[in-house]
């Protein structure tokens, strides 16, 4: 047991005394949640700094130098906070870059463009009007994979590894994502702790553990920590549960289930059980390998699973974040066993009656080498672009920021805010460093928009009771050909 891991388990237990001390005073909702932010301030002042890996970053001052981020007016609260408020992440993110500006005599500025999905266009022609114009509007990007990933081709970014002073071999950056989105020896997009969204949008599992106890189920943490949580025993344990509550002869979403889960979820089990949707061919490039043994079997496993009444595989008619919040207010109800969704539910559930637990998605099964983490597809990425006035600043600032968020933020949000406030056991805590540390990124996966989409195969094969062998081939040269195409972006950019 290492240092620093007994540190965090005295402050969680030093957590769960003051919340304890909280929760018997009794009084009025707002004089709980004043206690709530005391609780907070207290732990952030004895919380531990990472001090011991160095940023290796030069002892340099810039003379009050500008530097400008374009960011998504949608995680704002990821890069600008205006001030303190007594909330412990974002206060760390508030003096994460009060400290680099001090440090660097820099000034952070911050410009945000809405960047949703659905409204990516705006962000995009930001960008690019930015980097055609060439005017260093902008030292640094941050925005979502999904559709920055296929900007790289366009000649907007710069390659990291040739950036001064970023160290992407060190632990703030992942190195899931590292290994897998290198291309020739470049790496022009980024994620890791410089973005809490990183960690908000790991997929895990959430489970119930009044119902475990009440079922006389196996400990999840028990079959985690042995290697035994896999996809048959996620099965057994629902089938155990799942229930007509109402007596209406229907299991619906008002019953007692076993797994609760929405489309998103079942691609991110495609991740978790190590199906690979592309690999490194002799050539070094990735390529499309997708219909495997392992892959139909997994499918014949999930659509049996897809068709009992164990899964209900969760819709609505709103966006993903309005199906979230539906979803966690369910969940909460009591009568879910196991719940699948992205980690940040957990700040979302803590008035919950009954306790929860988080463990990592499973395996496919007992021959997979380790457990693997899904991170959604809208996850931030960072760049520098191509017009950047100053490149080896932006290197700074960039580095400095994944940095300090591994020193100063991801304990805020992971070993205190999460682990202390919100998954209320020291078990939790445990798992959340197996998930975070299991964080793995396909290829395929992440440039599913260049690549028609493959990520949604096996779900609307899934749905609609169709063959994914049948369908795959039918659509296999369109893969291939995308594939092609994204890599020759790549390969153009160094010529």
């Amino acid at each position: 047991m290492n240092k620093r891991y007994i540190i965090t388990m005295s402050l969680l237990l030093l957590v769960s005394i003051m919340l304890t001390l909280v929760s018997c005073s009794g009084g009025a909702d707002n004089t709980a949640t004043s206690t709530d932010t005391t609780v907070d301030t207290a732990v952030s002042e004895t919380l531990p700094a990472e001090t011991e890996l160095s940023d290796n970053l030069p002892d340099t001052k810039f003379n009050g130098e500008e530097l400008t981020m374009l960011i998504r007016s949608e995680f704002l609260y990821e890069f600008d906070v205006e001030g303190l408020t007594g909330d412990i992440v974002s206060d760390s993110v508030y003096t994460r870059n009060r400290d680099i500006e001090e440090r660097f005599d820099i000034r952070i500025n911050i410009v945000d463009v809405t960047g949703s999905w659905s409204t990516q266009t705006q962000f995009l022609d930001t960008l690019s009007s930015s980097v055609m114009a060439a005017d260093g509007a902008f030292s640094l990007v941050a925005s979502a994979a999904n559709y920055m990933l296929p900007t790289i081709s366009n000649g907007y970014f710069m390659d990291l590894y040739a950036i001064p002073h970023i160290d992407l071999e060190k632990p703030w950056w992942s190195q899931g994502y590292v290994e897998n989105m290198t291309i020739d020896g470049s790496l022009y997009l980024a994620t890791g702790l410089a973005s809490i969204n990183f960690l908000d949008n790991m997929c895990v599992m959430f489970f119930n553990k009044s119902m475990v106890e009440s079922y006389d189920l196996d400990n999840p943490y028990d079959l985690v920590n042995n290697g035994n949580w896999t996809f048959d025993r996620l099965m057994e344990m629902s089938s155990a549960v799942t229930g007509d509550i109402n007596g209406d002869g229907e299991i619906k979403v008002e019953d007692r289930i076993g797994h609760f889960t929405y489309g998103n979820m079942l691609i991110a089990l495609t991740q978790s059980f190590n199906l690979d949707f592309s690999k490194r061919g002799d050539d070094g490039y990735p390529c499309i390998t997708y219909m495997t043994d392992r892959m139909a079997s997994a499918f014949d496993k999930m659509t049996e699973f897809y068709n009992s009444d164990d899964m209900l595989v969760y819709k609505n008619a709103g966006d993903t974040l309005s199906l979230a919040a539906s979803m966690q207010n369910i969940f909460s109800e009591g009568n879910k066993l196991i719940m699948s969704q992205v980690l940040s539910s957990a700040s979302v559930m803590r008035d919950m009656e009954t306790d929860f637990g988080i463990i990592p998605m499973p395996k496919y099964d007992d021959t997979q080498d380790r457990y693997y983490t899904c991170v959604m597809e809208n996850l931030t990425v960072l760049g520098i672009p191509t017009s950047a006035e100053n490149p080896e600043l932006s290197g700074i600032l960039t580095e400095a920021l994944a940095a300090e968020g591994y020193k100063e933020v991801t304990p805020a949000y992971f070993d205190i805010a999460l682990q202390g406030k919100y998954s209320r056991d020291n078990e939790s805590a445990e798992m959340l460093e197996l998930i975070r540390d299991s964080a793995w990124f396909d290829f395929a996966y992440l440039n599913s928009v260049s690549l028609g989409s493959i990520n949604h195969l096996f779900n609307n094969q899934m749905y609609s009771g169709g063959s994914l062998a049948s369908a795959f081939e039918a659509q296999k040269s369109q893969f291939d050909s995308k594939m092609a195409v994204l890599l020759d972006g790549y390969k153009s950019l160094k010529k």
